[in-house]
């Protein structure tokens, strides 16, 4: 056979292509960038939580400290309660002691400041 001359013929749905045209910008238009406000919601409602949670593992932890403490007063020895925070210099030597949960409560504050600059950097930018 022989092939066809002329403009090659249409198939069953073929479209002619088409030009990708980029959007004008890369960011969202400004009405549904506020959209942005419910997902930050969640996320510093995770954020609260978390301080929270920090906050009372540190506050059980101090209560069990203290009555690991009054147990250890009964004892002819007391390697916690004296002899451990005498080496640390009773908890208030920064250079010697820094209490893990002072440096946790910092990390949910610093996740929702980055959270809170990112939402405002998508939605006034």
């Amino acid at each position: 056979m022989l092939p066809a001359r002329g403009p090659p013929a249409r198939t069953c749905g073929a479209r002619s292509p088409r030009r990708w045209t980029a959007p004008p910008s890369g960011r969202p238009p400004q009405d549904k960038a506020w959209w942005l406000a419910i997902p930050l919601a969640a996320i510093l409602g995770q954020c609260f939580a978390w301080f929270y949670l920090v906050r009372s593992y540190r506050l059980l932890n101090r209560a069990n400290y203290q009555i690991v403490g009054a147990l250890e007063e009964r004892l002819p020895a007391s390697p916690f309660w004296r002899a451990e925070w005498w080496a640390l210099g009773d908890g208030n030597d920064r250079s010697r002691y820094w209490p893990l949960s002072d440096i946790e409560q910092w990390i949910p504050i610093l996740f929702a400041l980055a959270y809170i600059s990112g939402f405002l950097t998508a939605v006034l930018a």
